[in-house]
C-alpha cells in the first residue's frame, strides 16, 4: 500500500497548497476544482483498502468538512459557467445569472472562513491516523485486488428508459478506478484502459454537469427554449456514452474495461 499512501500524501499537499490560494481568493474557480479532485482521490485509495481489509474507511473529519462545503460552492460555479455556456440573454437567465453570482461570493467567503479555521496540522495527524490502520500489502497483490475491486463495481446495466441513476453510479466507479490507476501506475505512458476511463470520465462529467444544471433551472422554475435545449443535449450526451460502452439499444449490456 506505500505507492497509495505516498500517492495520497502528495494529493494532500495538493489540496493543502490550493486551501492556502483560497484564503486570498476565495472565489477562485481552478483551485476549489482542484480541492475537490485531491479528496477524491484520497478517498479513492481508503474505498480500495475499505475492500481488500474488509473494514471501512473514510476521509478524516476536517478534509469530510472541507470536501462537503466546496461541493455547494463548485455546483454554484457550474451553474453560472452553465447560464453564459448556453448564451442565456432573456431577462430571467439574467436575473438568475446575478443571483448565482450573488451566491457564490457569499459562499466563497464562508467557505474561506473555514478554511482559515481548519487547521492542516491536525487534518495530516487525522490522515496519518487513517493510514495507520490500513494493512501493508506488496504491489502483486495489490495489482490482484484492484482487478477484484473493478470486478466489484463493473459492470453496471444501464437502464435506457431511466439511465440517471445507473449513469451516476457508473461515474462515480469510473472515477474510483481512474484515481487508483493513475496511482499505481503513475510512471508509465497512458495504456489502453486509463485512455477509456479517461474518455468516459469526460463524456460523464459533462452529461453531470448539464444533469445537475437542468434541475438547477427546474428547482429555480425556469422554462423556455433553452430548457428543451439542454433536454436535447442530455439525450445526445446519453446516447455517446452508451454507445461507447456497447451498450444494445434494446438491452441492458453491461460496461466492462
Amino acid at each position: 500500500m506505500f505507492i497509495l499512501k505516498k500517492f495520497s500524501w502528495s494529493e494532500f499537499d495538493t489540496m493543502k497548497s490550493c486551501c492556502k490560494s483560497l484564503q486570498h481568493q476565495p472565489d477562485d474557480f481552478k483551485k476549489i476544482h482542484a480541492i475537490r479532485v485531491s479528496l477524491k482521490k484520497i478517498n479513492s485509495v481508503f474505498q480500495l483498502a475499505g475492500f481488500i481489509s474488509g473494514e471501512q474507511f473514510a476521509l478524516p473529519g476536517s478534509l469530510q468538512k472541507i470536501f462537503k462545503k466546496s461541493g455547494g460552492l463548485r455546483e454554484l460555479q457550474v451553474f453560472l459557467c452553465k447560464i453564459f455556456y448556453y448564451k442565456v440573454t432573456n431577462l430571467e437567465f439574467a436575473e438568475l445569472a446575478v443571483a448565482t453570482q450573488k451566491s457564490i461570493r457569499i459562499s466563497a467567503k464562508k467557505f474561506s472562513r473555514l478554511l482559515i479555521k481548519i487547521k492542516m496540522k491536525k487534518a495530516s495527524a487525522e490522515l496519518e491516523d487513517s493510514f495507520y490502520r490500513i494493512k501493508n500489502c506488496d504491489m502483486g497483490i495489490l495489482l490482484n485486488q484492484y482487478e477484484n475491486w473493478k470486478k466489484n463495481m463493473l459492470p453496471i446495466s444501464i437502464d435506457r428508459k431511466n439511465p440517471e441513476s445507473s449513469l451516476h453510479q457508473l461515474r462515480r466507479s469510473i472515477k474510483n478506478l481512474m484515481y487508483i490507476h493513475q496511482a499505481l501506475h503513475s510512471d508509465a505512458s497512458p495504456d489502453e484502459e486509463r485512455n477509456k476511463l479517461n474518455q468516459v470520465q469526460e463524456m460523464l462529467g459533462k452529461w453531470h454537469d448539464d444533469f445537475t444544471y437542468l434541475r438547477f433551472l427546474e428547482k429555480n422554475k425556469i422554462t423556455g427554449k433553452n430548457i428543451l435545449q439542454i433536454r436535447k443535449n442530455l439525450k445526445t450526451e446519453q446516447k455517446k456514452i452508451i454507445f461507447l460502452l456497447r451498450i444494445d439499444a434494446d438491452e441492458n449490456i453491461p460496461f466492462a474495461l
